[in-house]
């Protein structure tokens, strides 16, 4: 029932996110960010500004929030991106965690807690429209561990973005509790708030793989709280590569994200908050671009083939000129989702048409038509694969989706 309810609310906000209201953009153009130079990132969660009701729209004063995360690959130290870029006013740090995860109800292993600095300072402030990575905190972190990130808001922070799927849970406690491993005194909460990528040092990963798409890629409907997103699952299959070949996966995912137009329910378009999602990620070394769904199923409707695919292209180009390996994902069927009508469908077919004419332009082009089609009404996803909506996958569908992706296209040459 709580998942039917996620699926419900986070379909609502699919719905919601097709009025063209255009929020703010990540940064503005031109603004510097300060980038580390080494290590690389094991985890992310794009943030975007927080809808009507929301609890981040009103706010935190005098809080600990605390966010599981699940990491790709491991390493000996971590570094964390902390994000305001949604704020209207500094958002001060009163003190910072990070430790290991001991289960799954917010109690973190004892003798694992570290504190988090910035330039040297347990207590910090990251500049609205800015995010600010911590200074290194030694924890030695297996691959595919799950951390905490806590954080003591004295607030009040005003307005804060947020990831809205969060999956594994963040949790919320009165007080400064983020040097306690127990988790008695936190409740749980919706969204994941500030906390928006991980980075890891001395890890036997030579880069990462940004995986970008909407919310087949940020994984509704997936089965939490074990974590079975398909870029969870291709990060488990990089990972077990030998010493050298290894890659880190970073989920850039944002459901109800579009391209070419910004929303409510969405978030900003996709060619605006590239470069920091995904290009200005710390050893960003390939990138997956598993989208278009939402430009052309959200109202209004994209409907025109080649300014779609001219704007995937743009990504692609992007990615390549940054020195990204580049593999681009046709969109799958969605013929039983609402929103659907003949004429989308065309717009469809006619995108992967293009996609599929320019492969030689990519590293390798993953066609997940036609692996998620049904052969008998290509129309539709397999019946088998369907979360039940039409367009969103169940774990079995996702998890195929993890094991297909062309690895080698990835890897360094």
């Amino acid at each position: 029932m709580v998942r039917l309810l996620l699926i419900v609310v986070c379909c609502l906000g699919l719905l919601v996110s097709a009025e063209p209201v255009v929020p703010p953009t990540p940064l503005s153009p031109g603004t510097a960010e300060p980038v580390p130079t080494t290590g690389v990132t094991t985890w992310a969660a794009p943030q975007m500004p927080a809808q009507p009701n929301q609890r981040e729209e009103l706010g935190f004063a005098n809080v600990t929030l605390r966010t599981m995360v699940r990491i790709s690959a491991g390493g000996s130290g971590v570094r964390v991106r902390l994000d305001n870029t949604y704020g209207d006013r500094p958002l001060r740090i009163g003190a910072a965690s990070v430790a290991l995860a001991d289960g799954f109800d917010g109690s973190s292993l004892p003798g694992t807690v570290r504190p988090l600095l910035l330039d040297g300072r347990s207590d910090f402030t990251v500049p609205p429209g800015h995010h600010r990575y911590t200074d290194p905190a030694g924890l030695d972190v297996p691959d595919r561990a799950r951390l905490h990130v806590s954080l003591f808001l004295p607030g009040p922070t005003g307005p804060l973005g947020n990831h809205p799927i969060s999956g594994e849970p963040t949790l919320l406690a009165r007080g400064d509790h983020t040097e306690n491993p127990t988790s008695d005194r936190f409740r749980p909460v919706e969204h994941r708030a500030v906390v928006d990528a991980v980075l890891v040092l001395g890890s036997e990963a030579s880069g990462t793989v940004v995986a970008v798409g909407g919310s087949l890629t940020d994984g509704l409907g997936v089965d939490f709280p074990e974590s079975g997103r398909w870029p969870d699952v291709l990060a488990d299959r990089l990972l077990s590569l030998p010493p050298g070949r290894r890659l880190a996966v970073a989920n850039s995912g944002l459901s109800g994200n579009r391209i070419l137009l910004g929303s409510v329910g969405g978030g900003p378009r996709l060619l605006d908050r590239y470069d920091t999602d995904v290009l200005s990620l710390p050893g960003a070394a390939a990138v997956i671009l598993a989208v278009g769904t939402n430009d052309i199923q959200q109202t209004p409707h994209e409907t025109d083939a080649r300014t779609l695919f001219a704007a995937i292209d743009d990504l692609a180009r992007r990615s390549r000129d940054a020195g990204l390996r580049v593999v681009v994902a046709t969109i799958p069927p969605f013929g039983s989702w609402e929103t659907w009508k003949p004429e989308l469908e065309t717009t469809r077919t006619r995108v992967n048409a293009l996609i599929r004419t320019h492969a030689d332009e990519y590293d390798a082009v993953f066609d997940l038509d036609t692996l998620l089609r049904d052969p008998d009404d290509p129309e539709l996803v397999r019946p088998d694969l369907d979360l039940g909506d039409g367009l969103h996958l169940n774990q079995r569908g996702y998890t195929l989706v993890g094991e297909s992706v062309p690895v080698e296209a990835l890897l360094p040459r």
